[in-house]
């Protein structure tokens, strides 16, 4: 076999002084030295930049003299910020609030008669001679249809009455020319189209149908994100409409009727309905506060109840004004009034049978008649 040849370069290297190598070992190390020292000794005038670095040996001038860090210890005196005449640390995060508002003594009509020339006025002139501050119209029903515009992904054809733009103009024009409060009730769990139209927000019945109370209404389900997004929506379009208030009627899940065959899920009780009627109202508050309008609830049955989920104490923090229906009761008031106690939130009654009359202070009061 073929071996090939070493050749004499490859195979021969010679002796090799070591003399040369150790000069320049040395005269490295020497650079090296020098240079670590020369940094450490201008270190203040080294400067980088974005075109490399380079050496100033000039005095820095005042402004180019960083300020000492303030140390936790170490914060300036007297530095507070006042929010809605409350004191706020520097470093607390700020807080959103919701205008507040008065007593509500108001009276009730019907939001289309604002169209006729001159109505809204004239109601306002009486309502304040009578000791009103505030006109309340009911601007969704339990049949599902706004009587002003609403934009929401959770509208259905229909649920928005042909006249709406006319009334949102009435209120407007109204609301520049009188000094009066708008209060708007809203109904927000019963409502006839929404449910049909959005069936995975409904209350079902095990089948999956929708389930009708005991006058036939269809109901959105509390525990859903539909119900929780249509509200706020509703509660951005009275406020786009020119109203200081709005009252959420049936903030709640359903009390009448076959509520037996409901089927909410294993999850279900009383504890779980209250969470989620609070969530819904939470929500709600939160647009309230970007839209600056404020939020009053309708108390669908007792104070504090499993079954509707509503409990006073619970949505009292997300409230102006929280509302029992019919005549005066004592007792009702009372228990209203100690579970609201503590609390910033009123104590309302709205008696759409009775004549207007101003309440002890404290309480509001919407009739639907003035004398």
């Amino acid at each position: 076999m073929f071996k090939r040849r070493r050749s004499y370069y490859t195979s021969y290297r010679g002796r090799r002084s070591s003399s040369g190598k150790k000069l320049f070992i040395g005269i490295a190390a020497l650079l090296l030295l020098v240079a670590v020292v020369g940094i450490f000794l201008l270190s203040d005038t080294l400067v980088f930049s974005a075109d490399g670095f380079w050496f100033s040996f000039r005095e820095p001038k005042a402004e180019d003299t960083d300020p000492a860090p303030v140390q936790q210890d170490d914060k300036p005196e007297d530095f507070n910020i006042v929010i809605d005449g409350r004191t706020v640390e520097p470093d607390e995060p700020p807080v959103a609030t919701s205008p507040v508002f008065p007593e509500t003594l108001g009276v009730s009509d019907n939001i289309t008669s604002l169209l006729r020339n001159g109505y809204g006025e004239s109601l306002a002139d009486a309502a304040i001679a009578a000791g009103c501050n505030t006109l309340c119209f009911t601007v969704k029903d339990t049949d599902g249809v706004s009587l002003i515009p609403v934009t929401s992904s959770y509208s259905s054809q229909g649920s928005q009455a042909d006249n709406a733009q006319q009334i949102k103009d009435a209120l407007e024009a109204l609301k520049a020319e009188k000094d009066i409060y708008l209060a708007a009730r809203v109904s927000a769990m019963c409502d006839m189209l929404a449910p049909r139209a959005h069936n995975a927000g409904a209350v079902r019945v095990n089948s999956g149908a929708t389930w009708l109370d005991k006058y036939n209404r269809r109901w959105l389900n509390a525990y859903s994100d539909v119900a929780s997004e249509y509200v706020c929506d509703m509660v951005a379009a009275c406020a786009a409409s020119g109203f200081d208030v709005v009252i959420l009627d049936h903030l709640c899940f359903p009390v009448e009727g076959r509520i037996d065959l409901i089927t909410y899920g294993a999850a279900d009780n009383a504890a779980a309905r209250q969470q989620a009627v609070t969530r819904v109202l939470e929500a709600a508050a939160e647009t309230a506060k970007l839209e600056d309008v404020s939020l009053a609830v309708v108390l669908e049955n007792e104070v504090s109840d499993g079954v509707s989920g509503q409990d006073a104490a619970s949505m009292a923090p997300y409230c102006q004004t929280i509302y029992y229906l019919g005549a005066e009761d004592t007792p009702y008031e009372a228990a209203l009034a100690e579970a609201l106690n503590g609390t910033d939130c009123h104590v309302g009654r709205i008696d759409s049978n009775a004549v207007f009359t101003a309440p002890a202070k404290g309480v509001s009061l919407i009739t639907g008649r003035l004398q």
